[in-house]
Formats: C-alpha cells, structure tokens, sequence
C-alpha cells in the first residue's frame, strides 16, 4: 500500500499545476484510545471534549492566520516540534494542558 501511495505522490507531483502533494501514508501516527476519568475531569471543571480540544491542538498545531505567497493563500499554523513524526500514547500521557484553573498533567 505504502508503494502505490508513494507511486501516485510522484505521478502527481508530474502533474503541471498540482501543489501541496502529501502521502498521509508515510506521516499518519496511526491510532490508539485514551479513556478519560469523567469524575477527576469534573473536579478539574473539564470535559473530555476539553481535553480533546487541547490534545489534538498540540499534536496537529492550530491555525493561526493566513499568507498568500505567489497569489497562492496557505494556513499559518503553530505546532509543537515533539510532534512532527510519531505520537505515542506516552507522549500524549506527559502533557500538561492549560485549563480555566492553571495547568493541569493529563
């Protein structure tokens, strides 16, 4: 599979006109489950939508703007450098996140 994604990335990158070409093969983290203490969360007045929020923030970055470059309009995004390639549960375990009542360890 990876050798057919990889095979197509470059038949499109061939392509006049085609930019921005990504294989969400090579950088996918892949996925795992996390379940949340609701009780500890309430204490901390959070939701797991909250934690979520934040998780998803950290590993995908968040946009914060635009630029247009060469008539071309890209998103500005800010994004943790730890995670660039892989995410593993333990990283995601060692974060602490910024809450209404100060940071907080997931």
């Amino acid at each position: 599979m990876r050798s057919v994604g990889s095979d197509f990335e470059v038949y499109l990158q061939s392509l006049t006109g085609t930019v921005n070409i990504t294989n969400s093969n090579t950088t996918s983290p892949g996925q795992f489950e996390i379940i949340f203490d609701r009780d500890r969360l309430a204490q901390l007045g959070l939701t797991p939508q909250d934690v979520q929020f934040e998780i998803n923030n950290v590993i995908n970055g968040q946009k914060a703007g635009t630029i247009n470059l060469e008539s071309i309009e890209r998103d500005v995004v800010v994004q943790y450098n730890t995670f660039r390639d892989e995410v593993t549960p333990n990283q995601i375990m060692d974060l602490t996140i910024s809450t209404r009542t100060g940071p907080v360890k997931i």
